[in-house]
This record gives C-alpha cells, sequence and structure tokens, in this order.
C-alpha cells in the first residue's frame, strides 16, 4: 500500500513538473530566434517572437548589455497591439522582463491598404478604416536602439517621415523624448536627415505618452 501511495507521489509529482516546464511559452517566428532567445524567457501566453529588434545594446544604462523582442499574437486580427519588451540583464548574467511598450508599432492590421478612388471606402468611418486613411506606410515602421535610446522610426508621407529619440531619465526611470528628427527616403530607407529637421521638442514627454496618431494628418 506505502509503496502505491509513494508511486501515486512521484507519477503526481511528475505530471506538475512536465505541466510547468510545457507552460513556458517560447513560440519564435523564424527558428534562428530559438538560440538568441534567452533561456530564462517566457513570452505571454499567445504571442510569438516575431523579431529581435536589440541583443548588443544596454537600453536601461546600467552598464550591461538588454534583450529587446517585438512580440506580435500567434494568430494577430485587426486591432491587436504589437508588443515591445525590454529584458534587463541582471548581474548573474540572466535576464528578467523590465518595460514593456505596447504603443511604439502601428495597430496591426492584416490590410492597411486604403482605395481612396472607392467611393465606399471613403464614406467608412469605422475605427479600421479611419487607421487605413491616416497610416502611412505603416508596415516600414521601426523601432531602433542606442546607448540609454530608444528611437521610434514612422512614415509621415511617401518621402519620409520623423525619428524620436528617447533618452533615459533614471529620475523617472524611463525614457523621455529628446529629440526629433526628420528624415528622407525611399520605401522607409532613410537617405537624409538634414539638419533644418532637427530640434529639441518643448514637450519632453515620457515614452509611454507617444501615440503616431498625433504625428499624422
Amino acid at each position: 500500500m506505502k509503496k502505491m501511495i509513494i508511486l501515486a507521489l512521484l507519477v503526481s509529482t511528475t505530471m506538475i513538473s512536465c505541466a510547468q516546464e510545457t507552460a513556458c511559452n517560447r513560440t519564435v517566428y523564424l527558428k534562428s530566434f530559438e538560440q538568441q532567445l534567452p533561456k530564462e524567457i517566457c513570452l505571454p501566453d499567445g504571442y510569438m517572437v516575431r523579431e529581435i529588434l536589440s541583443d548588443t545594446v544596454d537600453v536601461s544604462g546600467d552598464g550591461r548589455v538588454d534583450f529587446v523582442a517585438k512580440l506580435q499574437k500567434i494568430n494577430a486580427e485587426d486591432g491587436d497591439t504589437t508588443l515591445v519588451v525590454l529584458y534587463a540583464q541582471q548581474e548573474n548574467g540572466t535576464y528578467k522582463e523590465w518595460a514593456t511598450f505596447n504603443n511604439l508599432f502601428p495597430i496591426y492590421l492584416k490590410d492597411y491598404d486604403f482605395d481612396y478612388e472607392n467611393e465606399m471606402a471613403r464614406k467608412d468611418t469605422s475605427f479600421f478604416m479611419q487607421l487605413r486613411q491616416r497610416y502611412e506606410y505603416p508596415e516600414l515602421s521601426d523601432v531602433y536602439f542606442e546607448q540609454n535610446t530608444i528611437i521610434v522610426k514612422f512614415n509621415t508621407g511617401g518621402g519620409g517621415g520623423i525619428l524620436l529619440h528617447f533618452t533615459f531619465d533614471k529620475e523617472i526611470n524611463s525614457w523621455k523624448l529628446t529629440k526629433q528628427v526628420d528624415w528622407f527616403g525611399t520605401w522607409g530607407r532613410i537617405e537624409s536627415t538634414p539638419d533644418y529637421g532637427t530640434f529639441i521638442p518643448k514637450n519632453q514627454y515620457d515614452i509611454r505618452e507617444f501615440n503616431m496618431l498625433d504625428y499624422l494628418h
């Protein structure tokens, strides 16, 4: 009888252990991401690593290289948000989630195209249709990382857009807007950033307050 009880406990413990191991979501868009994704990182349920944005830069200003990933819903639907998750490297070399942003990339739509020749489309005032009208090549938006700095890139027209530089501020323990740069180019490729289009904004707001639509027509 004791052997049966012990055996049952062992089986139960094994099942719990297996359940805990399988509970860690490490879904990736490309198989090559599996080796780059630190082993201790578990993703939010329903999300996958769509892109690794940085794994060579100290974004948080503590002297250690951080890991940043772009996460997208596995079965993304219109209206879903794309996450940018910053995992700060700890003193022991492991990574821990530190900051999550849901406002740095455009809202997900399966189709961003808007037919300006279609009268019905022009009269459609739904939220998603309004996004299609306001976004400018949203699929070319991006986020870059430099020492202590997050740079949000997006298009405001067919020939260019804006780079917003957010620099880490220890007093607020976050990144605040410190520079705005106009860029020009084609198909999302930055070809020039003239001096006359670079300035320090008066409103140096927290990156969590960023809304791309505030900059679009």
